[in-house]
């Protein structure tokens, strides 16, 4: 080995940058190149030196004798001719049926990535100008292959180039250009929703196969290699979208040809990439392949090739190279080829391959909080068109109502379109920023009309004939104000508001409103709804409010009095209200019957009242520092247990990261905690019949915070908002970035969080970690502390506390990507995970609330539970109408719990038959039992189910 080695050291020291450039051949006049002849020898010396290192060095002595004679030769004259190469092959000629055993499958792609340093326009050039590159290679070269993957590429053809996609559909129906997508861009494996990996392989594998008339069964690849980590539920998630392959380049080390296995047992054959996915040909491309196939005895390897990121894919130059190349005696096959073909080729060995049961992460942490609005922007896309799509299955079987398909499908690839892996992590420009917000605001309009028209339907046939509403004035004048308005996170008088929801515009006046509320979770719960009532002309001292069964609610005012909005009043009412499973309420505003008075004695200041910075409830009581309004107590009444830490309990924090190791892509080593001016200003305590709250402005730094905390009667929990100047500049000296942690009294050393389609368990960590919704510290006997969020997604949880990202202004890409104002919610609280899961459902899918038209006539009940679904350790993902099949609605859910567990699903109609089906609706297994308007299957642990339920 001391010539091969000294041969090897000789070529990277002296004369690397000459040997590692590969001449092409095809010219005569290059024939005789010394560099060429140089490289050829010493590459295929070094491959066959990777064959005998993988089967324990059989062939290390002709090798040593070889490269003992290429090294003297290249002392002795200083270069090495093309008869001399010859005869050293000639002598090397024993191996070469060993050597051409192993086949590379050569695979051409481009990489090219979405919106990332750049704009949508130049996304567009680059796609075209790649993909007409490719076609005129497929032309000229009859054996070369082409892969490309994600669906959104093949949009922008068929939207910007549309006379492409016959030559192209040619190829894929020759074997030559591979559709290798599963999924409608490269999405982001931590942040992207369970049910938005749904939606990537339904609308990816339709489009595909109707656009290139394919049998959707051959898209069996899932191509991720740049993302960021990948949850530890994708082999689950993908299986159910009949993906069988999984190529990537982070989150893993030590294995690039294993098995990857999902906690429920589905499993992919999965390739982690050893060298990179955007590689030139060169000679020494494919000594690392023994290595990977010997241990599990294949002899196909894969080696992918072409420009990127900014596309480009393979050139003529890498062309002439492999087949050039595939000449050389000592060398492997090397073959033109497709991912499915050399996955095909592995998967005979997937039964020996090592098995990895675990997420691939972590990697560039810094994406799970970077460029905030992005990643608000795909929260509220994702649930705002899960809550709308149900609210349209509702409307579509109790109404005939239509069903707005191609509506939804279109906001969805907006949705998935925005989750790609430059995008949603937020380590683009600004023109990456901008255009995802742009559609963001089209997906919003889209799917709230739908909702706001849907839910104004299906009001008007609810009966309501026995409630009359008396005008005790000639001319009422309600209907119409509120236009635009909403009631969260309303902003002083004039109505600014960064809600994302459904206005309360007002419909009806009168003595007495009726309003319906909508619930879009699967937990019957108690909710506080904020219900907007305008230009109400009886007495506000003398309200009443009731459910549908007649009983009084608790309720408060707002506001003292009226306030004004365009010459309209308002008061605003916060109710406590039981909403049933996937249904609504209706409840009544009116004036009490009896008419008591209240006290004649108005309040005097004879007494100083102190503040009170604590907040109460049954359950909890939080109390809050009178300087610095961190919660310095969150103590549990039920259990009598203090969940905070003394002395450190839970608040904002403003921390400087090493801005030489932080950008976009990476969370810096914290440097600095809370070494800025801070105050906290214009305090105020509110003490209500539904609801306790501390409010205050902090000036922190160059930034402002308004903050509310709020401890509404029944929770066990408290709520923030927050709306923020934020003003902070990174650079290379430091980053800021602001948190929320919360310190631990006691702690086991365990976190639970939800991600896609299912629930991980973490130990503590100095790094950011990703979480779906929530975060939950173990603290003792099944009992704990969680945080959850409705836009973050950043938790860091360490061996005494639980912390929650909210905001970091990164320098790199973009300068600037959080200046500006931010509104967002977050929930401290305390209690089994279960009830984490429960409070993070209900803080991302907020109450509609539509206001009813008294004495009307309908054939709805003012209340009803649209449907139930009943069993331990279940997550609904999605309630949506079967494609192209009316009356007839897919549900889906998964086991979070590890348990088999049998499922009840309770439908407002009664079914006429009901079956499992995949991602792609088609049906995987047996009938189902009904009775009725029930239906119940078993779920095995931590899987994923997806009913097919058609009505009578």
């Amino acid at each position: 080995m001391k010539a091969y080695n000294e041969l090897m050291k000789y070529r990277e020291d002296y004369t690397g940058h000459y040997w590692n450039q590969m001449v092409e051949v095809n010219n005569p006049a290059l024939d005789g190149r010394t560099s060429y002849w140089e490289d050829r020898i010493l590459q295929q010396i070094r491959f066959a030196m990777a064959c005998s290192l993988a089967q324990e060095g059989t062939d290390h002595a002709l090798i040593e004798n070889v490269s003992e004679k290429v090294l003297n030769l290249k002392k002795t004259q200083g270069y090495i001719t093309k008869e001399q190469v010859l005869e050293f092959e000639q002598e090397m000629m024993s191996l070469s049926e060993k050597m051409k055993a192993y086949t590379v499958h050569c695979v051409a792609h481009a990489h090219i990535d979405m919106n990332w340093m750049w704009g949508w326009h130049e996304t567009v050039s680059v796609t075209i100008d790649t993909f007409r590159t490719m076609l005129n290679l497929l032309g000229e070269y009859k054996d070369f292959t082409y892969s490309q993957s994600q669906a959104s590429t093949y949009q922008i053809i068929e939207n910007y180039c549309p006379e492409m996609i016959e030559e192209i559909k040619q190829y894929v129906h020759e074997g030559r250009w591979e559709l290798a997508a599963s999924t409608w861009v490269e999405n982001d494996r931590n942040m992207s929703s369970g049910e938005s990996f749904a939606r990537h392989i339904l609308y990816t594998k339709n489009y595909l196969s109707k656009l290139f008339d394919i049998d959707v069964d051959t898209l069996q690849l899932d191509f991720e290699p740049d993302c960021f980590g990948h949850s530890a539920h994708i082999p689950e998630i993908l299986a159910n979208g009949g993906v069988k392959y999984y190529y990537h380049c982070r989150g893993l080390e030590g294995h690039s040809l294993y098995k990857w296995q999902s906690p429920s047992g589905a499993s992919l054959l999965a390739y982690r990439e050893p060298i990179w996915y955007a590689n030139s040909i060169t000679g020494n491309s494919f000594s690392h392949i023994p290595e990977i196939c010997n241990p599990f005895g294949v002899k196909d390897g894969l080696y992918v090739y072409g420009v990127g990121d900014h596309g480009g894919g393979p050139t003529r130059r890498d062309i002439e190279k492999l087949q050039d190349m595939n000449t050389w005696p000592i060398y492997p096959t090397l073959k033109f080829s497709t991912y499915h073909n050399y996955f095909k080729a592995v998967e005979h060995a997937k039964d020996t391959l090592p098995v990895v049961d675990h997420e691939l992460n972590f990697t560039l942490t810094g994406c799970f909080t970077s460029s905030s609005r992005i990643k608000m922007a795909n929260r509220y896309s994702e649930n705002v068109l899960v809550d709308s799509e149900y609210i349209n299955s509702m409307t579509h079987a109790l109404l005939g109502r239509p069903y707005s398909n191609k509506g939804f499908e279109d906001a969805w690839q907006k949705t998935l379109f925005n989750q790609f892996h430059d995008i949603l992590p937020g380590c683009g420009i600004n023109f990456t920023r901008e255009y995802a917000l742009g559609k963001f605001q089209d997906i919003m309009a889209g799917a709230n009309t739908i909702r706001k028209l849907e839910l104004e339907n299906l009001v008007r046939q609810i009966d309501t004939t026995e409630i009359t509403s008396k005008l005790s004035h000639e001319v009422e004048t309600a209907e119409g104000a509120g236009v635009g308005v909403h009631t969260r996170r309303m902003i002083g008088k004039e109505g600014v508001s960064f809600n994302l929801g459904l206005s309360q515009n007002a419909r009806y006046g009168g003595a007495t409103r009726l309003y319906t509320l909508f619930n879009h979770t699967a937990y019957t719960a108690m909710r506080y709804v904020e219900v907007m009532i305008w230009d109400y002309k009886e007495d506000l001292n003398q309200l009443a409010v009731y459910n549908s069964k007649g009983e009084a609610l608790n309720f408060e005012k707002q506001e003292d009095g009226y306030n004004q909005y365009w010459g309209h009043w308002y008061t605003r009412l916060l109710v406590e209200v039981a909403l049933p499973s996937y249904g609504y309420e209706t409840i009544l505003v009116t004036q009490k019957e009896d008419m008591s008075h209240s006290s004649a004695f108005a309040k005097d200041s004879r007494v100083n009242t102190y503040m009170d910075y604590t907040l109460e409830n049954d359950y909890v009581r939080a109390t809050f520092d009178p300087t610095t309004l961190d919660m310095t107590s969150l103590f549990d009444k039920v259990r009598e247990e203090e969940m905070l830490e003394e002395g450190k309990g839970a608040g904002f924090h403003y921390i400087k990261e090493d801005g030489k190791e932080a950008n976009a892509w990476i969370v810096g080593r914290y440097v600095a905690i809370d070494d800025v001016k801070r105050e906290c200003i214009d305090i105020k305590k509110h003490k209500g019949a539904t609801a306790e709250s501390l409010s205050y402005t902090m000036k922190l730094a160059h930034s402002t915070l308004k903050v509310t905390a709020t401890l509404y009667k029944g929770k066990h929990s408290v709520e923030y908002h927050v709306e923020t100047m934020w003003n902070e500049i990174g650079d290379t000296t430091y980053t800021p970035q602001l948190n929320f942690q919360a310190h631990l009294k006691q702690h086991t050393g365990e976190f639970i969080y939800d991600v896609p389609m299912g629930e991980v368990t973490r130990l503590p960590l100095v790094e950011d970690v990703p979480a779906s919704s929530f975060g939950w510290a173990h603290c003792q006997s099944n009992y704990g502390l969680y945080l959850t969020s409705e836009s973050k997604y950043g938790y860091r949880g360490l061996q005494n506390s639980l912390a929650l990202s909210l905001l970091r202004s990164s320098h790199h890409p973009d300068t600037h990507p959080e200046n500006g104002t931010h509104s967002f919610d977050f929930v401290i609280g305390v209690g089994r995970v279960e009830e984490a899961r429960q409070e993070a459902a209900l803080l991302n899918h907020q109450v509609d609330v539509i206001g009813c038209k008294p004495n009307q006539e309908g054939s709805l009940p003012q209340t009803m539970s649209f449907l139930k679904v009943e069993g331990e350790g279940i997550i609904v993902d999605t309630i949506k109408k079967a494609e192209g099949l009316d009356q007839a609605w897919i549900v889906r859910y998964h086991e979070v719990n590890g348990l088999e567990t049998t499922v009840a699903c309770q439908f407002a109609r009664e079914i006429e038959t009901a079956y499992p089906v995949d991602f792609l609706e088609r049906q995987v297994g047996e009938e189902l039992t009904v009775e009725g308007n029930c239906v119940s299957s078993l779920i095995a642990p931590y899987s994923i189910q997806t009913l097919y339920i058609k009505a009578k």
